[in-house]
């Protein structure tokens, strides 16, 4: 939506800094490290989208002026932290999840 919004040569800006954001979403490495630059980059795509709509925010109020309680950083880290110890054990054959098939009982009411 972002490349449709922000399309005419005057928001170049703007789509570079999506572009950029996006290309990191997609890194793998270790996860504070890989925060702390999406957070940069959120922080620079927003920051040219408010020049480009006029708005007068510094990095800073972008960055530490919105609400983003630690709890959410801390839910977000042990869901990974979760799903990646999940399937280690997984794939290891550690952990084996039973499963059956149970055939749908007849529709009497067709």
């Amino acid at each position: 939506m972002i490349e449709l919004e922000f399309q005419d040569d005057e928001f170049r800006d703007v789509r570079e800094a999506w572009r950029s954001y996006l290309d990191h979403l997609n890194e793998k490495v270790a996860f504070q490290t890989w925060d702390d630059k999406r957070s940069d980059l959120l922080t620079a795509l927003l920051s040219a989208m408010g020049r480009a709509l006029r708005y007068d925010f510094g990095n800073v109020d972008i960055k530490k002026g919105w609400y983003n309680p630690q709890q959410h950083l801390n839910d977000e880290q042990e869901g990974r932290q979760l799903r990646v110890q999940l399937l280690k054990a997984l794939k290891s054959g550690a952990l084996a999840v039973e499963t059956s098939v149970n055939p749908s009982p007849p529709n009497h009411h067709a």
